[in-house]
Formats: C-alpha cells, sequence, structure tokens
C-alpha cells in the first residue's frame, strides 16, 4: 500500500484568519472615524463578513473622537492707509499734525477735508489753518517725527508728497506747536 501524505492547505489556520479581519476592522474603524462628523455622537459599526460562515462587529463610540482642532485665527482688519507705518512712528495719538491750506484760495476747504481724514486715523489733529500759497504740497516734520510725517503722507492718500524738516522759520506760526505740519499747495486736488 501506498501511504498518502497529506497535501498542505493553502488555506490560512482559523486563528491567523481571525486576527487578519479583526486588524482589517479596526482600519476600516479608524478610517470611518477619520470622516465622521466631529462633535458627532452615536457610535459607528464595522461589519466583516469570512466566508459567509461567520461575521465579526466592532463597535466604536464616536464620543471618543476628538473634534478636529480649530486653527487659531485673527482678525486682521483690511490694510487701511497707511498700510505700514514706518519704523520709528510714534501711536497716531501722540502726534500733532497741523494741515495748512497754501493753494492761494484756489482750493476751498482742503486744510479742513484733510484734517478730518488724519483726525479719522487717530492723529492728534490742529485746527486747520492757512498759509502763503505753494505751488506743491510738502509734509514738514520736526526733530524725531519724520517716520510720522511719511505715515500721515500715506494717509492723506499720496506718495508723492514731499517729507522735509521742518524749515526756520516755520511757515506759519501754529507748525511750531505740531510735530507733523502738511502744507497743501497749489497741487492738491479738490476735495470731493
Amino acid at each position: 500500500m501506498t501511504a498518502t501524505q497529506p497535501v498542505p492547505s493553502r488555506r490560512l489556520d482559523p486563528s491567523a484568519r481571525g486576527i487578519l479581519v479583526l486588524l482589517a476592522a479596526v482600519v476600516l474603524g479608524i478610517v470611518l472615524l477619520a470622516k465622521a462628523e466631529p462633535g458627532r455622537v452615536g457610535t459607528a459599526r464595522v461589519t466583516a463578513n469570512r466566508s459567509n460562515t461567520a461575521t465579526s462587529v466592532v463597535t466604536v463610540p464616536l464620543s471618543t473622537v476628538p473634534p478636529p482642532t480649530a486653527v487659531p485665527t485673527t482678525s486682521t482688519p483690511p490694510p487701511s492707509t497707511p498700510s505700514t507705518v514706518p519704523a520709528g512712528a510714534h501711536p497716531a495719538s501722540q502726534v500733532k499734525v497741523l494741515v495748512l491750506n497754501g493753494s492761494g484760495g484756489t482750493r476751498a476747504g482742503i486744510a479742513r477735508s484733510n484734517t478730518e481724514k488724519v483726525q479719522a486715523k487717530g492723529y492728534d489733529a490742529l485746527p486747520a489753518g492757512s498759509a502763503t500759497a505753494q505751488p506743491n504740497s510738502v509734509v514738514y516734520y520736526a526733530s524725531g517725527y519724520q517716520a510720522d510725517a511719511l505715515a500721515v503722507a500715506q494717509v492723506l492718500g499720496t506718495s508723492q508728497l514731499r517729507v522735509e524738516p521742518l524749515p526756520t522759520p516755520p511757515p506759519t506760526q501754529g507748525a511750531s506747536q505740531a510735530n507733523v505740519t502738511v502744507l497743501l499747495g497749489q497741487d492738491t486736488p479738490q476735495p470731493r
């Protein structure tokens, strides 16, 4: 008689299959939990069928899944003029600004309307005044206030204003009381 040798089975051992099914269920559960809505309370049910003979069910409570961490948002206002305050500028409330109409009477109201612009940005605006007619507008600054003069020029909406140290004698008596003096010349457009 011939002895028959057992043919090795290509199937996995039942306990190894059970472990694989369990691992697949856990992985599937993790995937489902990752896609679940944060903060939702309930359970996710994962079913794995092994050769239509038995079913494994893994139930994972969704309440154990922490909600995603929110990325902190900072509420930054949209850029406004000035978009960047030059380095070395003082807080606007500590800068006295004098706006003068040097258009020779051809641009009525320009000193007042521009004074309102700098006040709206928080500057300590002195009462608007007038000066001798000048062809070009200039922003003058007292010692230590050059950065502030640049910022005020930006507030007034033009980077083409010349920014210079306050001359001696100043363009008007009130200029000696201001840190920044804006002399609006004949090149200044009429206010709207």
